[in-house]
């Protein structure tokens, strides 16, 4: 309904009016769409027989979209039997376009989607190849409305997407570049937009950012940090990319710590190219992380869920369903260090706490 309020739907929806196209509008996705809406949103579409459906908004809308999509030309599969490796043949009723107005999620770049499930009160991946754009367009026009608040947590998401892309177990060459400019861009430019809103190079630089990282991942993965965002999430209803930039730092000193040391020459190679000076690969990290907890700084970011405004007692409440979720969360298996449930206990008591991750 916000597209509709900031009159970026009428903006779109003339536009293809002037062409010839007719065109049926769907407001009711909600932040972090749940499964009624889909199935809602499939009735809608099925009722309109569209040969293009527009996904408008931030990553809520785009992954609504990919998920009507496939309820339209699948009235009766269930989501939850959706895998990356079946054919479901969208492109035969038809295509996809994307429109972020957000600069974070790259919803636009990739084929997963995320949905939530009121029932069990949790959130769930699907993948499916198919459902990624036809077009995406990344005008950083729509962006411009957004208040300070959502460019610091959509920016977060941005840099918690390309530094997990980029040392997730499934990296390649092709995700690294994109990733590593992803992280460039995002420590670059993230603060300039927070701080003036108006700087249009900054706006354009994030949109632009928020697709190449999405670019990069996409062809890799997103590790703990989303894991532990999505649960988080969940159980809290905190804003996704706020969710996973908290999470950040202190996965990243947990990757760290382990006997291996191929994380950590990551790490150190990322902080070469970042520029940033440093004794040896340990003291990189150090560097990385003192990095982004002076970025959330300048975009008045908490750094830590017990700032948040979270209650306490509300947080031990929901606990063990926040350790239940991350554990099964389709991330957590190709972190590139995989915590045991223990250790997963003890790096979300960090990440509430704001303690370093030590072990």
């Amino acid at each position: 309904k916000d597209m509709v309020k900031f009159g970026h739907a009428e903006t779109v929806r003339d536009m293809l009016e002037y062409i010839g196209y007719e065109v049926e509008i769907f407001d009711e996705v909600e932040p972090d769409p749940s499964i009624p809406t889909i199935e809602k949103g499939g009735e809608v579409a099925r009722e309109f027989k569209p040969d293009w459906l527009i996904g408008l908004g931030g990553g809520s809308c785009l992954d609504a979209a990919k998920a009507v999509w496939i309820k339209y030309v699948h009235p009766d599969i269930s989501l939850g039997s959706i895998d990356p490796f079946s054919r479901y043949n969208l492109r035969e009723k038809a295509h996809y376009m994307a429109i972020p107005t957000t600069s974070g999620t790259g919803a636009e770049s990739t084929w997963a989607i995320v949905l939530t499930d009121p029932v069990l009160g949790r959130k769930w991946g699907i993948a499916c190849r198919e459902s990624i754009a036809d077009v995406a367009v990344i005008d950083p026009r729509f962006p411009m409305s957004m208040p300070k608040k959502l460019t610091a947590g959509s920016g977060l998401d941005v840099l918690a997407h390309s530094f997990g892309g980029y040392v997730s177990r499934w990296r390649n060459d092709f995700s690294e570049g994109l990733c590593i400019q992803g992280i460039r861009m995002g420590i670059e430019y993230l603060p300039k937009a927070y701080k003036n809103p108006d700087d249009m190079e900054a706006r354009e630089k994030m949109h632009n950012a928020a697709t190449v990282a999405g670019l990069g991942f996409g062809n890799s993965q997103a590790t703990l940090e989303h894991s532990i965002g999505h649960a988080v999430g969940a159980v809290h209803h905190l804003h996704h990319g706020l969710a996973v930039g908290i999470a950040l730092p202190y996965t990243i000193q947990f990757y760290a710590n382990a006997r291996e040391k191929e994380t950590r020459e990551l790490y150190a190679k990322l902080a070469r190219i970042l520029g940033i000076e440093f004794k040896d690969e340990e003291d990189a990290v150090d560097k990385i992380v003192g990095k982004l907890r002076s970025l959330m700084d300048e975009i008045e970011a908490p750094k830590s869920y017990g700032e948040t405004g979270i209650k306490e007692e509300d947080w031990k409440r929901g606990r063990e369903n926040i350790i239940e979720f991350a554990y099964y969360d389709p991330c957590f298996y190709v972190t590139p260090r995989i915590p045991s449930k223990d250790e997963l206990g003890r790096i979300i008591d960090c990440c509430w706490e704001g303690r370093d991750v030590t072990f």
